[in-house]
């Protein structure tokens, strides 16, 4: 019988790999990793692990984090987020200057609103051929979470290459152009970690 990991296990969750849009470029990439954990009633982890020729990617240097419009139009790093049963979601923009935005919305790309209060803690290290951004977001800000809640995400990346070109990465693509608010992107299941004896 699976055992869920305890809070001490949480930095080793499997991770998933984030795959490739087949009408994206791949640049010399050789891997895209993201990491998923609910620490507490509303405390969420993400990680996501770059791996590849980095110099190929126009990568933002780090800066003072703070909430900037329009990150997905070059690299970063991104988390939908739904609770089970429910139409609405967050996204979540990460980028790897530690700059970040979130938008809610009531329904697939519907009424989106500004989620300007979550103020997501951001660690990115770069070293070599990696890249590995972490984050800690407060969820209850955004949700009114209970103990037993699940969350469904969509965890996801946009790549920018030096020539200006865009290549698109998710847990699962729908059919057609990219589209990581689709239903179907919505791949990964969260439980909360159970509480230490």
């Amino acid at each position: 019988m699976s055992r869920k990991p305890s809070r001490d296990q949480a930095a080793e969750l499997p991770a998933v790999e984030l795959v490739l849009h087949p009408d994206s470029p791949r640049f010399s990439i050789q891997s895209l990793q993201a990491r998923a954990s609910l620490l507490d009633l509303g405390l969420l982890s993400l990680g996501f692990t770059l791996t590849g020729a980095l110099e190929e990617l126009e990568i933002p240097p780090i800066a003072d984090p703070e909430r900037r419009d329009r990150l997905w139009e070059h690299t970063c790093f991104e988390a939908f987020i739904q609770l089970p049963g429910t139409e609405g979601y967050l996204e979540l923009n990460l980028a790897p200057s530690t700059h970040w935005a979130a938008m809610r919305f009531s329904g697939y790309r519907q009424d989106g609103q500004p989620q300007e209060d979550l103020d997501p803690r951001l660690v990115v290290i770069r070293k070599g051929d990696r890249l590995d951004l972490h984050a800690m977001v407060r969820l209850d800000r955004a949700f009114p979470l209970k103990p037993t809640d699940h969350l469904k995400l969509a965890l996801s990346a946009v790549l920018e290459s030096k020539r200006g070109e865009l290549s698109y990465w998710a847990i699962r693509h729908p059919k057609g152009q990219p589209d990581f608010h689709a239903p179907e992107a919505f791949a990964l299941d969260v439980a909360p970690l159970p509480d230490e004896d």
